[in-house]
This record gives structure tokens, sequence and C-alpha cells, in this order.
């Protein structure tokens, strides 16, 4: 039983895309599906409640990761600090091991994570069905320097690894940054980068 709760969690947790998804996936009045091997209809939210009841410990750290999750969607860099320093004393505080450990890498992220309740961006969205109006903010985060550290491994990963920097360099440019364009060097057959040119009318 268990195994197979395990199993459609990690299914279910793999379609995460963010905070506010894990909120949605856990409601109670998800839909749910017939599971044949405990041979009754389940959602995560029925998942999660057969899990927690393995062991104490199991609860508590499930209680925890709701309580971050809390954090960073109700604050704001306004009240962040001390959010934060109440999710790190709960963490310190509640003799899980994993959980102990997990706090004092939140102690030592504390400036970071406090810096990613920056407003970076302002988005507002009109919706074509009732014309309302919804806003957006954009937090500060180093999720695009992630993505293009992402590709670049991927680039690497593709090629079994270069040899040569200047090719890993013109490949990686390709990849990543738009407008650019090769060409070969007369003199050295080298392959170079140029400014890509606007055609002209």
């Amino acid at each position: 039983m268990y195994y197979n709760c395990i199993k459609n969690m990690h299914v279910s947790l793999l379609g995460l895309s963010s905070f506010y998804s894990n909120i949605t996936l856990f409601d109670i009045l998800r839909p749910k599906e017939y599971n044949k091997v405990l041979k009754r209809y389940m959602n995560p939210y029925d998942y999660a409640n057969a899990l927690v009841s393995i062991h104490p410990d199991i609860n508590t750290a499930w209680e925890l990761k709701d309580e971050l999750t809390d954090f960073y969607v109700s604050n704001t860099l306004e009240t962040a600090p001390a959010a934060l320093k109440k999710v790190i004393t709960d963490f310190r505080e509640s003799n899980v091991e994993e959980m102990v450990k997990f706090s004092y890498t939140l102690a030592n992220w504390q400036t970071e994570i406090i810096n990613s309740f920056y407003i970076a961006k302002t988005e507002y969205k009109l919706s074509r069905k009732t014309g309302q109006i919804t806003v957006g903010y954009k937090r500060l985060n180093n999720a695009l320097m992630e993505r293009l550290n992402g590709t670049v491994k991927l680039i690497t990963k593709a090629a079994n690894g270069y040899t040569n920097w200047e090719r890993f360099r013109n490949r990686c440019m390709l990849v990543l940054e738009k407008g650019i364009e090769f060409a070969i060097d007369e003199k050295d057959k080298s392959v170079k980068m140029v400014e890509k040119k606007e055609p002209t009318t």
C-alpha cells in the first residue's frame, strides 16, 4: 500500500512548477482517480494522508513543508524576515534529524531568501472572457541563470564534452544568444562570431 502511495505521490510532484501548484495539488476537492492496487478512488490529498500516518516524523515533516510553502506564498519583503526566523525555529525544534539539518540551510541563506521577495516586475493581464484585470508580481530570483546553466550542461552532454574552447563557446552562443551569426575567418579558417545584419530596404 505505502509503496503504491509513494509512487503516485512521486508522479504528482513531478508536475509541480511552483509553490502555488503545491496548494492546488493537495486540494481535498481535487478530482479522484481509481487506484487498481488499492481498489478505491484517491487523489493526491488521500495519498498524502495515507503516507503521513506511517510515522509521526513524516507527519511533522509534512506540516513543516506546509509551513514553508505558506511562508513563500503569503509573505512580503517587509514581513519575510520575522516569518523566516519563525520557520527556522520550528524546523530546528522539530526533533526530526533531516528537518533540523534543513534549518541550518535556511539560516545560512537568510539574506538570499529574503531578497527573493523583491518585486522585479508587475504584470497586468486582461481576461478576454470577463474583461477583468488581474495583477501579477514577478519576484526576483535566479531562475534565468539556472536555466542557462542547465542549457550549457545539456550542450556539453550532447557533445560528450568539448576539447576546443572556441568551439564550445561558439556553440553556447549559437544556442543561447539570439541575433548572432558566424563566419569563417579567411586568414586562419577559424569560426568567428559576427553581428547579425539587419535587412536593408
